[in-house]
């Protein structure tokens, strides 16, 4: 059944197509900052510092604003936050890595001579 066989109004929707994203039981910003909680306290800042938007809905005019919006209000007044927006998933990949520094690579030959344990040897 289509939405407007369902009979809703147009008022009835929200007021931006980017409202979508902060409704329902987890919205983009509570599982940005899920995802931040998981990791090291020591990397927090980074993380909400480099925060890359990809893909089509990336595109949606006003959602990096409103993300950052949102992750600012439930912040410490000391945190910076930096949504970036990158309609292109590799322009999106190739930005995060060029911050990244050449020690943290893992070649190839280390992952099959060492296993995973070498990511979080040179990573971490």
């Amino acid at each position: 059944m289509s939405i407007w066989q369902e009979g809703r109004r147009e008022d009835d929707w929200p007021a931006s197509i980017n409202d979508v994203f902060f409704q329902g039981s987890v919205d983009l910003a509570m599982a940005v900052r899920a995802c931040v909680k998981h990791c090291d306290p020591v990397l927090h800042p980074a993380l909400f510092g480099n925060i890359v938007l990809t893909g089509g809905a990336a595109a949606l005019p006003g959602l990096a604003d409103r993300l950052k919006m949102e992750l600012l209000a439930n912040s410490t007044p000391a945190q910076e936050v930096h949504v970036q927006v990158v309609t292109n998933v590799f322009d999106g990949a190739a930005s995060h890595a060029k911050n990244l520094s050449p020690y943290k690579w893992v070649l190839q030959e280390d992952f099959r001579l060492h296993g995973a344990r070498i990511v979080h040897a040179k990573c971490f």
